[in-house]
C-alpha cells in the first residue's frame, strides 16, 4: 500500500474512532446552512499527445497536483437518518502533466551526437463553479459520523495552460533561442484551452465527522472525487481528486412553545398623592435694543429680447474618414484587455469624431469592415517588449493574440478569417530607449487582407444652420469685482460681461434638410447660481443658401510606420480617391508629423520628408493638376497614449479652393 493510500485509511480510522456525539437534534431542526473549505490533490489520468493550442510532443499519461475548494451546502432532514442538500461552490482542480522524451542531439562543441533526456511540462490551471446535489446518512448517533454521496455539475471558471520543455540530462545542454540566447527550459505553447468543455459531470463520495467535544458544530470531511467525462472535447483526459475539507454547520431549530406562568396577585396599596409646591413665577427681565445691518441683496442677472439672425446652408462637402490605430494595446507582462475597449461606443459615423478616442471601437469598426468585404480576412500579428521587460515572451504574445481573436469572434467576425502570427518583437518595433517605446511594442496589430482600413474619402450631402443670436442682458446688484458668465447650446463661444446691454453670439448647428425647428439655450452663470432661457428658432423663417462643394471641413490623416517617411502601398490608394474627387486648380496643403520619440531635429527631418514624399507622389499621378503647399504640422495628438503618438506619426491633407 502506498503512502497515499495509507494516509486516507489512517485519516477515516482517526474520525471515525474521536468523532462526538452530535450535538445538534436534528428531529428539531428546519434547515442547516454547511460552509467549507478545504485542499484537494488532484491525480489527473491523461491519455492524449495534444488539445487545441498545445505542442504535439508525444503521449501525456501521468499528472498531479494540489488545488482548494469552498463552498456553501444548505440541508435538511427528511427521512429518519438521512440528509439532503444541494451545494454550490468554486473547485481549483489544477495539475502538471509530465512527459519525459529522449532524442539524440550533437554537441557543437566536441561534434559528439549525445542523447538528451528533457521533461515536457504542460501546466493545466484550472477552476470549475460546481453545484452539487447530495444525500448523507448518520453512521452512528453515538460516535457521530455521516457517509455522503453526491452528483456534481460543473462548469469551466478558469481554463488556460502554459507549455514547456525542459532539459534534464546531461549537464551542460541548453536550447539555443533567438538572440543567441542558450537556456535550458524553453516555451512551447500557452493560453486559454479553447476545446474545454462547457458543462461536466462527476461523482462524490466520502465521510463525515464532528470533531472532539465539538460544541460549535465545527465539521471535517474527506471525500473522493470522480470525473468520467473528458475536460477537453479533443483530448482523453478523465480526473480523480481527494478532498480534505473543514466546515462549520450552522443549524436553524423550531422556537420551543414558551410556558404561560400564573401572574401573580397585585396587592393594591393607597398612596395619598402630595400636593404641588407652588412656585413664584420668574419676572423676565426687558430685553435689550439689537439693531441688525439690513444685507445685502445678491447678484442677478436677466436676459431678454432674444432675436435670431442666421440662414440655412446645404449642400455638398468632402470629407476623409477618421483614421484607424489598427493596434490593440495591453499593459506590461499582460493579456488582458483594457475596459476601454468593452465599455467603447458603438460609431455612428466614420467620418466625424475624436481620432484617440475612436481609437478603442477598433473592434467594431474591424467587425464592420469584414461583415461588408465577403472576401476580406485577419491576420493578428501579436508582439512583446522583449525578454528583459516582458519574460513571458511567446506564452504571452500567444495569450495577447487569442484575446484579441476572442473579442473579435465575439464581435460577429467568423473564426475560419482570422489568422495568427505569434512573435516576441513586433515586426515595425518602437524605439525602447524610451518608456512610451516600450508601451507601444506591447501589442496586437490588426492586418486586413483583401479589404481597406479607411473608407477616407467622400461627398455627403450637409444642411447647417449659421447665425447670430442677439439678446438683452440686465445685471442687478452688481459689484466691480464679479462678471457673469453667458454660453450656449448652439456656440462655442462664451461672453464674460459686467453690465447691462445688447449682447451678441455666433451660434452653429448641423441639422436635416428636413428638419423644421432647432431649439436655442442661452445660458447664464452668476455668483454660482445658474439661470437659463429660452428660443425656438422656426428654420423655414430663414433664408436658404446650396453649395456646390464645401471643402473647408476636408481634413485627412495618413499615418506612416515609426521613423519612416515611406507612403505605404494603402496610403497611395487613399490619396488616389482625393485626387480624382477634388475638383482641379484646387489647392492641397500637406503639413508633415512625428512624435516625440526621438531627437528634435531628427523628427523635423521626418515630418518634411513626409510631406514632400506625399507631394511628390500627388504630383507624379495629378501633375499640375493641383496646387500644392508642404509644411510641419503643430496641431499634433496628445503624446500620453500609444494611439497619440501613433497618429502623429503622418501627414495632414487639407484642401482649398
Amino acid at each position: 500500500m502506498n503512502s497515499m493510500k495509507k494516509s486516507i485509511f489512517y485519516t477515516i480510522l482517526f474520525l471515525l474512532a474521536f468523532g462526538n456525539c452530535f450535538s445538534q437534534n436534528t428531529e428539531k431542526e428546519i434547515f442547516a446552512l454547511h460552509p467549507r473549505i478545504g485542499a484537494i490533490y488532484n491525480l489527473h489520468l491523461p491519455n492524449f499527445n495534444s488539445f487545441e493550442g498545445a505542442a504535439d510532443c508525444g503521449l501525456f499519461k501521468k499528472g498531479n497536483g494540489f488545488g482548494y475548494s469552498f463552498s456553501l451546502t444548505g440541508e435538511k432532514l427528511f427521512w429518519k437518518n438521512y440528509f439532503l442538500g444541494i451545494g454550490i461552490g468554486y473547485t481549483s482542480r489544477s495539475g502538471k502533466l509530465v512527459q519525459n522524451l529522449s532524442y539524440p542531439s550533437r554537441n557543437l562543441e566536441t561534434g559528439e551526437v549525445v542523447q538528451v533526456n528533457s521533461e515536457n511540462q504542460l501546466q493545466a490551471n484550472l477552476g470549475f463553479l460546481e453545484f452539487q446535489p447530495e444525500i448523507r446518512g448518520i453512521i452512528s448517533r453515538e460516535i457521530y459520523s455521516r457517509w455522503v454521496c453526491a452528483g456534481r455539475f460543473y462548469l469551466p471558471i478558469r481554463h488556460s495552460f502554459e507549455q514547456k520543455e525542459k532539459i534534464i540530462s546531461p549537464a551542460g545542454a541548453t536550447f539555443i533561442a533567438p538572440n543567441d540566447v542558450h537556456t535550458i527550459e524553453r516555451a512551447l505553447a500557452g493560453g486559454d484551452i479553447s476545446s474545454i468543455n462547457k458543462f461536466g459531470f462527476g461523482l462524490t463520495a466520502g465521510v463525515e465527522a464532528l470533531f472532539p467535544n465539538n460544541k460549535d458544530n465545527i465539521t471535517v470531511q474527506l471525500l473522493f472525487d470522480y470525473n468520467p467525462m473528458n475536460f477537453t472535447s479533443d483530448a482523453n483526459w478523465k480526473y480523480l481528486g481527494f478532498r480534505a475539507e473543514i466546515g462549520y454547520r450552522i443549524s436553524f431549530l423550531q422556537k420551543p412553545k414558551p410556558i404561560e406562568e400564573p401572574k401573580p396577585i397585585e396587592k393594591q396599596i393607597l398612596v395619598e398623592k402630595p400636593k404641588p409646591i407652588e412656585m413664584p413665577i420668574p419676572i423676565e427681565p426687558p430685553s435689550p435694543l439689537i439693531s441688525f445691518a439690513e444685507p445685502k441683496p445678491e447678484p442677478i442677472i436677466k436676459i431678454s429680447d432674444i432675436q435670431v439672425q442666421g440662414k440655412v446652408e446645404t449642400g455638398n462637402e468632402l470629407l476623409a474618414s477618421i483614421p484607424i490605430v489598427n493596434s490593440v494595446f495591453f499593459e506590461r507582462n499582460s493579456s488582458k484587455l483594457s475596459q476601454n475597449y468593452d465599455n467603447a461606443p458603438v460609431p455612428t459615423s466614420n467620418f466625424e469624431g475624436n481620432a484617440v478616442e475612436m481609437h478603442y471601437s477598433i473592434f467594431y469598426r474591424i467587425a464592420q469592415i469584414i461583415k461588408n468585404n465577403p472576401d476580406a480576412s485577419i491576420l493578428l500579428e501579436s508582439s512583446t517588449s522583449g525578454p528583459r521587460m516582458e519574460p513571458k515572451g511567446i506564452t504571452l504574445s500567444l495569450a495577447r493574440a487569442n484575446a484579441v481573436k476572442n473579442k473579435l469572434i465575439a464581435m460577429g467576425v467568423p473564426k475560419s478569417k482570422i489568422r495568427t502570427r505569434i512573435l516576441t518583437n513586433p515586426s515595425v518595433p518602437s524605439n525602447q530607449e524610451f518608456e512610451a517605446g516600450i508601451e507601444e511594442n506591447q501589442r496586437v496589430d490588426i492586418i486586413l487582407n483583401n479589404a481597406q482600413l479607411q473608407e477616407y474619402v467622400n461627398i455627403q450631402r450637409y444642411a447647417n444652420f449659421i447665425g447670430t443670436a442677439e439678446f438683452k442682458a440686465s445685471l442687478y446688484y452688481m459689484e466691480p469685482s464679479i462678471k457673469a458668465t453667458i454660453s450656449s447650446n448652439l456656440s462655442k463661444d462664451t461672453l464674460m460681461i459686467d453690465k447691462s446691454d445688447t449682447y451678441q453670439l455666433p451660434i452653429f448647428s448641423k441639422i436635416t434638410e428636413e428638419q423644421q425647428t432647432l431649439n436655442l439655450e442661452l445660458r447664464s452663470f452668476l455668483n454660482n447660481t445658474y439661470d437659463t432661457a429660452f428660443a425656438s428658432i422656426k428654420l423655414s423663417e430663414y433664408p436658404k443658401e446650396n453649395v456646390e462643394l464645401r471643402l473647408d471641413n476636408f481634413l485627412a490623416i495618413l499615418r506612416f510606420e515609426y521613423n519612416s517617411s515611406v507612403i505605404t502601398d494603402e496610403n497611395k490608394e487613399l490619396l488616389k480617391q482625393l485626387i480624382q474627387k477634388l475638383p482641379a486648380n484646387s489647392t492641397i496643403e500637406i503639413l508633415g508629423s512625428a512624435d516625440e520619440l526621438g531627437t528634435q531635429e531628427r523628427n523635423e527631418i521626418l515630418s518634411r520628408e513626409r510631406a514632400a514624399n506625399t507631394r511628390a507622389f500627388i504630383q507624379s499621378i495629378a501633375k499640375d493638376k493641383f496646387n500644392i503647399e508642404t509644411g510641419t504640422n503643430q496641431d499634433k495628438f496628445p503624446e500620453d497614449t500609444p494611439q497619440g503618438r501613433f497618429l502623429n506619426r503622418s501627414i495632414r491633407v487639407r484642401v482649398k479652393k
